[in-house]
């Protein structure tokens, strides 16, 4: 068998491998057998008749391309442990020659996991943040509890600050309107700063049948970056203003809340924002962790496979937690203005990211000796099979071998990031 390698580029080589006329004829042999086991010849048992019967009923192209998918299977695999990188996915194959008394020569198309070199890594250092839970933040949620409660009275009166407005509004720019522009009955609470700035201070003072126009500037950044910084007319309708009439903080009011005192309340809320700020501090210094051992590293060509194997499985985690909430995907899309292509483009630098991450990760679980015991997966998926036992399509996907790849993988790599935040953390 003779192979040789052709880099690519871009992370990716091609094989050539080429079996001799005489390498090849024991696969002939062992596709001739299996055709005559599924071929009814007669004057032969099944799976009895010579090569040359075979090739005579089946065709001989038919047995040909039979002992060239073999061949190709088991000479690839023989040519890839001989190479010193590792292949990602499934090579692509395609058949060069095939020909009787010929050599069988085949290409396989493979995506090269690139090489990592960690660098300096044991010099980062990073630092806790002090956690600390303000009033005012607490003051701010409990003003959003009293504002879920609030009664709402229909005023006659101008509008100030703390009311909610009816409103019918568009919006347009140079005459035109915008995409998503418009609301009819859309409501706004004055002070509560859920609109663009300024928006709220040209209602204030308007009264029922009001109508004004204004124009404002968009933020920048904006959620809608087509829009970010931009000047845009407003024209906006009043159709009622409201008082909001908020319950007192006391007791009574914490007891229909919370079933406690109110300040058995403002404990609670304290606590919850505390264990709030202890997660997103975890995940701050996990991040920078990754960020600074990225930025040092020096990691080769990343395949376009890989990233696009990133952004389809981005994708289905999106899906999933769309449709976990009620929403059908198609209406998603519609509801964010993006096609399926456009959502895979806009996910491209956020995939390259989470395969540059997963790549370094995998090399220090090698350089760490870090792996998911036995016991550590076992128990995951037995966690996973009670958390969803009522669910017995899915709960038998956990006993697949995937799955418990899948687990283990997850298990190696938080294993990983609890070694490396432990080193590097102070």
């Amino acid at each position: 068998m003779k192979t040789s390698v052709a880099n690519k580029g871009n992370g990716e080589v091609t094989l050539t491998v080429e079996l001799e006329a005489g390498e090849f004829s024991p696969y002939l042999a062992r596709a001739a057998t299996k055709l005559a086991q599924k071929t009814t010849i007669p004057g032969f048992r099944v799976g009895k008749a010579p090569i040359d019967i075979v090739k005579q009923h089946v065709g001989e192209s038919a047995l040909y391309e039979a002992a060239a998918e073999e061949a190709a299977t088991i000479a690839l695999s023989q040519a890839l442990t001989k190479q010193t990188f590792s292949v990602f996915g499934k090579p692509v194959v395609r058949v060069e020659k095939l020909a009787p008394g010929n050599p069988f020569v085949f290409t396989a198309e493979v995506a090269v996991v690139p090489d990592v070199s960690l660098n300096k890594w044991e010099a980062i250092r990073i630092m806790h943040m002090p956690i600390t839970v303000h009033e005012e933040d607490i003051e701010k949620l409990v003003e959003e509890l009293r504002g879920m409660q609030a009664k709402e009275v229909l005023a006659d009166r101008a509008a100030r600050d703390g009311d909610k407005l009816e409103i019918n509004f568009t919006v347009t720019r140079d005459g035109a309107p915008i995409e998503g522009g418009a609301g009819k009955k859309f409501s706004v609470v004055l002070g509560s700063k859920s609109m663009i700035p300024g928006f709220e201070a040209q209602l204030t003072g308007m009264k029922a049948g009001g109508v004004k126009d204004f124009e404002l500037t968009f933020p920048t950044p904006y959620v809608e970056e087509r829009l970010a910084g931009k000047q845009a007319q407003f024209h906006v309708e009043v159709i009622g203003v409201y008082d909001r009439m908020l319950p007192e903080k006391n007791d009574e009011w914490a007891q229909v809340v919370h079933g406690g005192t109110y300040a058995a309340l403002l404990d609670r809320i304290r606590e919850n924002l505390q264990s709030e700020k202890e997660l997103a501090e975890v995940h701050r210094i996990e991040n920078e962790v990754l960020d600074r051992i990225l930025a040092q590293a020096t990691i080769g060509d990343i395949p376009k496979r890989m990233t696009e194997v990133e952004v389809d499985k981005m994708l289905i985690e999106l899906q999933d937690d769309v449709e976990g909430r009620g929403m059908e995907w198609e209406k998603y899309l519609q509801s964010i203005k993006k096609t399926l292509p456009e959502l895979r483009a806009g996910f491209q630098e956020q995939a390259k990211r989470r395969v540059r991450a997963a790549l370094v990760i995998r090399e220090f679980s090698k350089l760490l000796a870090i792996q998911a015991t036995a016991e550590e997966i076992a128990a995951e998926i037995a966690r996973q099979k009670e958390r969803y036992s009522d669910d017995t399509k899915l709960a038998e996907s956990f006993s697949s071998k995937d799955f418990e790849r899948y687990v283990g993988t997850i298990i190696t790599n938080r294993k990983v990031m609890e070694a490396l935040v432990g080193r590097l953390v102070r």
